[in-house]
């Protein structure tokens, strides 16, 4: 095959030399956006955006598996739980009772003579994205402080719901208009991604203004953290409203009476059990528990919250919470702080993510007059519905902080995109929208957030 570096009979090298290039693209792009003073997943995204569309039109088949990635997951999904050929599972989900439509380039990919081969890249390349999700997201639970959200919660909910409810609501409204022929479904998604808030970003921000510690800068922290584990929570309930295929009372309350209890334990006697486990793992290995401990941690949470019916970005979220230095350095063994260490794997893993993001993104829907309507209309959902978050926090701090701090989709959003695509509520287009809309708002939103706080100074 003309161009299909492929050439490996052993699955394992060359799901090495895939991941080795989505590793340099990553690398790249952060490189490209950092020297122009943006977050580098702007750059992530972007780059994966032109060699995804690049490969998809010119390369290996392995870039149209990536395009599609959703359907490569139905197609896993029907090999391992019937132990039916990549040929016969490709046809099932292809059947109208599974999926409307297969797109040829990837039946024929699949079906292929190196199809096996094809399919082991994609799956491996979202094994290891999915990780970089948890670590982004324990990372975000590692900066909230317990005590700042204690201290501040009675202050921050109200705000925090209000950054939840009108984007939502909005979001709603816009996908209703300019997505009239799409599902329930994909407006519900639309509405609750519109919701959620790339803290990440905003506390890079802050960190680097010196206002992460200012009470401006706490409020707003505590308001974004408090309104991602509010959208965490609906998301949940609108992810099992679509695999379910009905509304279903009993589970919505379930899920958040479960959320309720999870987080409640969580914040009292999370801290005592993360001590319990650091004492433990070090006694059995002191050379490597303060690496261990906190993976081991993120993956049995990430594990239990999807046991029990929620999502696991809710247990890697809560890993990062009752995770901090002080557990580790009471014993004061040398080495790394714990955030370092994280954010090691994370500089690893995360880039895989946003690359794969960038490869799903079809240029081809995304230049159509519709798509680019909907980027503008959701990037106006974004910071129009969190001024009015901005100004439920009147006499607290500056509106605008608050517009501007909570309206970076970010992260958050991304993930939020990724796993409404995978249960088939996000079309093609819609997903590359909402990527497009997360990128345009990273971009704007600090250079929003510092004009805030310059105006204010």
């Amino acid at each position: 095959m003309p161009g299909d570096f492929a050439g490996h009979a052993n699955a394992f090298t060359y799901v090495i030399l895939v991941t080795a290039i989505v590793f340099l693209a990553g690398t790249v792009g952060r490189w490209l956006a950092q020297g122009i003073g943006q977050p580098g997943i702007v750059g992530e995204i972007a780059v994966g955006i032109i060699i995804g569309n690049l490969g998809y039109w010119f390369g290996p088949p392995i870039f149209v598996m990536i395009m599609h990635l959703d359907v490569l997951g139905h197609v896993f999904a029907e090999v391992w739980h019937t132990g039916l050929s990549l040929a016969d599972a490709t046809e099932k989900v292809a059947s109208p009772g599974e999926l409307a439509s297969v797109p040829e380039k990837l039946s024929s990919a699949m079906t292929g003579e190196r199809g096996a081969l094809y399919v082991v890249g994609g799956i491996a390349l979202w094994l290891f994205s999915h990780l970089g999700v948890l670590l982004l997201l324990s990372l975000a639970g590692l900066h909230t402080s317990t005590d700042d959200m204690r201290a501040l919660g009675g202050k921050t909910l109200p705000v925090a719901a209000v950054a939840v409810v009108a984007p939502l609501l909005l979001g709603l409204a816009v996908a209703h208009v300019l997505l009239p022929d799409e599902s329930i479904e994909t407006h519900l998604f639309v509405g609750v991604i519109m919701s959620a808030t790339g803290i990440g970003i905003t506390a890079s921000i802050l960190d680097e203004m010196g206002q992460d510690t200012s009470p401006e800068g706490r409020f707003i922290l505590s308001a974004g953290f408090i309104d991602d584990v509010l959208a965490i929570i609906v998301l949940t309930v609108v992810v099992g409203l679509v695999t379910s295929g009905h509304v279903d009372g009993s589970k919505i309350v379930s899920v958040c009476a479960l959320s309720a209890v999870f987080f409640t334990v969580v914040l009292l006697y999370g801290d005592r059990l993360a001590e319990m486990g650091v004492a433990v793992f070090r006694f059995l290995d002191p050379h490597t528990y303060r690496v261990v401990f906190p993976m081991f941690l993120l993956c049995v949470l990430a594990w239990l919250t999807e046991f029990i019916g929620l999502e696991a970005i809710v247990g890697s979220f809560a890993a990062g919470l009752i995770l901090s230095e002080d557990k580790f350095r009471r014993f004061s063994d040398p080495g790394p702080s714990l955030e370092n260490l994280l954010r090691s794997f994370e500089s690893i893993f995360a880039p895989v993510f946003f690359v794969l993001m960038g490869m799903q993104v079809n240029l081809s829907a995304l230049l159509e007059p519709g798509t680019v309507v909907l980027v503008v209309a959701m990037c106006g959902v974004l910071f129009v519905g969190n001024l009015f978050a901005g100004l439920a926090a009147a006499g607290e701090v500056d509106w605008r902080h608050l517009g501007f701090g909570l309206a970076p989709s970010g992260v958050e959003g991304l993930v939020f995109a990724s796993i409404g695509k995978a249960v088939g509520a996000i079309p093609d287009s819609v997903f590359s929208a909402i990527v497009v809309t997360a990128v345009v708002t990273t971009f704007i939103a600090p250079i929003g957030l510092r004009w805030s706080f310059t105006r204010k100074n």
